[in-house]
């Protein structure tokens, strides 16, 4: 048993150190331990035993070589883990966010995160507009917005420069008192309006753009309006924010418009860039 722990070791050193060639020692070792090792009855021809024997001492040494040639070869040539041989695998490229909304197309460019239940329905050159269940938003470019004058008879105009007093004597509304709003470093003030229905009331528009209109008709009795104005500053045109909800729905839908609005930049000369 000891002769076997010897050679055992003695391969172990030898795959351990990795030679490329097999040493004259290892051929000596190999062939010595056959010689000594006894042979099975079969080989023992009469007068043939000793030439039978040194045969196979030699074809066994030479199959010993080979068999460990072969192993040491496979450890050699085998590419090592994480070798890095051809360049490191690519790292795929993170998915476009799905809720970042880039309106390049918009009458005003600008960009902005959806959160909150917040989905965008549309965007075109004069309405980026946006849903949340059941409630409707719409962002417009001022330049493309007129409003009722007033009277019915009156033509439409541009938003006023006091979109404050224009709303107050407005029949369709009762309004709240306004407030200022920081949209991209650029200050607004927000009016929230509920509207006013009465039994007779003439469907009509309460606000146009280039491509589409507001409606008021008696499908809006218990809704709450929200009004954003944000005047062009810089050389960036001014923007019209408009949401339509149920009053019910109205302090939560509010709530998350405030998270989205803090995202928006605008794109365009004197405004901040788009990230």
């Amino acid at each position: 048993m000891n002769s076997d722990r010897d050679f055992n070791r003695l391969l172990d050193q030898w795959f351990a150190d990795g030679p490329r060639e097999v040493s004259d020692r290892v051929v000596v070792e190999v062939a010595d331990r056959i010689e000594r090792q006894s042979q099975r009855p079969a080989w023992r021809f009469p007068g043939r035993h000793f030439q039978v024997n040194l045969k196979l001492q030699w074809i066994a040494a030479a199959a010993a070589v080979l068999i460990v040639a072969v192993f040491a070869g496979r450890e050699l040539l085998a590419p090592a883990p994480n070798s890095g041989v051809g360049g490191a695998s690519p790292t795929p490229s993170a998915s476009p966010d799905p809720n970042f909304v880039h309106a390049t197309a918009f009458g005003v460019p600008l960009s902005l995160t959806l959160s909150g239940g917040w989905t965008r329905d549309g965007i075109e050159r004069t309405n980026l507009d946006l849903q949340h269940g059941d409630v409707d938003l719409g962002f417009h470019p001022m330049s493309s917005v007129t409003l009722p004058g007033a009277t019915v008879a009156d033509p439409w105009i541009p938003v006023p420069a006091d979109f404050v007093a224009w709303i107050a004597q407005r029949p369709e509304f009762v309004a709240s008192a306004p407030r200022t709003i920081t949209i991209a470093g650029r200050s607004g003030t927000v009016v929230d309006a509920d509207f006013v229905w009465k039994a007779g009331t003439a469907k009509r528009d309460f606000l146009r753009y280039t491509t589409g209109a507001w409606l008021y008709d008696q499908g809006d009795d218990g809704n709450r309006v929200r009004f954003i104005i944000v005047p062009a500053s810089s050389g960036v045109g001014g923007i019209v924010i408009v949401m339509n909800a149920r009053i019910a729905d109205f302090a939560s839908a509010a709530a998350a418009l405030d998270v989205v609005l803090a995202t928006v930049q605008f794109d365009g000369p004197g405004a901040t860039p788009a990230s």
